[in-house]
Formats: structure tokens, sequence, C-alpha cells
């Protein structure tokens, strides 16, 4: 690959990204799945517990976007993408994020994530990801950005 195609991956894994931060924040399971491949089998290797297929994947962002009520922030940080061929990618970044509970409650959580992204046509999409996350007290971010 060219180092333009490069860039361009790197481009278009970012924007991706980025709409999966922006899902998240709106609370949209069907938003946040439509980042996953749904012709392949998933897999998110998360905190020590692998979720394979996208049924698994369907339940996990549906039932687990339920008892919140808003998105207060999401941001990666320091994000790594590598280009392993024209049509696949990994990235890597910290991350951290803030969500409002139905209780009032607010759960925070920093770590660092990587997913693999395959392009499907013109979409990116991921079909594995991994990571750890590290659940911090209710109360304002470290780190502005």
């Amino acid at each position: 690959m060219t180092q333009a195609e490069e860039e361009r991956i790197k481009e278009a894994v970012t924007r991706r990204l980025n709409a999966y931060v922006e899902a998240s924040l709106s609370l949209d399971a069907e938003k946040c799945l439509d980042c996953f491949a749904m012709t392949e089998e998933p897999v998110m290797a998360a905190d020590g517990k692998l979720l394979v297929g996208w049924d698994a994947h369907v339940e996990f962002f549906r039932e687990g976007l339920k008892s919140l009520r808003t998105g207060d922030y999401f941001r990666f940080k320091n994000s790594q993408v590598y280009p392993l061929a024209p049509d696949a990618a990994v990235c890597s970044a910290e991350f951290e994020w803030s969500f409002g509970l139905d209780s009032g409650e607010r759960l925070r959580s920093e770590g660092a994530w990587t997913y693999v992204f395959k392009r499907f046509g013109e979409t990116w999409r991921i079909v594995h990801s991994g990571g750890a996350h590290v659940f911090l007290p209710s109360a304002e971010p470290r780190s502005a950005g």
C-alpha cells in the first residue's frame, strides 16, 4: 500500500470510531451495532469475558443501554491506527467515558481498547475488539480533551 492509501484507511477508521462514540453517547443500540460486522461473527474480549457472535452483541448493547439515561462524555485519546491491508486495520486507543444511570448516579470508566476493522464495500466495521475498563468514582474527569 502507498502512504496515501494508508492515510485514507487511518482517516476512515478514525471516522468510524467517532461514529461509535456518537452512537454510544446517544444511547442508540442500533447505531452502536451498526459499527460491528453483521456478516461475520464479531468477537469482543472485555474485562476477562468473551462475547462471541452477532446475537450476543445485540443482547449486550440493547440490554446494556437500558439502564443508562445520559451520555455525559466519551472520548478516545492516543489513538493508534495501523492499516493491515486495503480492507483491514487495527486501532488501539485509551478511552474515558461517563454515563448517567436511571438511579441518578454516574458510571465512569477509563482504560484501553483495541479494535480490528474490516472494510465491507465502503463501510468499515469492527470484527474483533478487546480491552479493559477501570471503573472510577463518580466525579469529574481527570483530564480535559
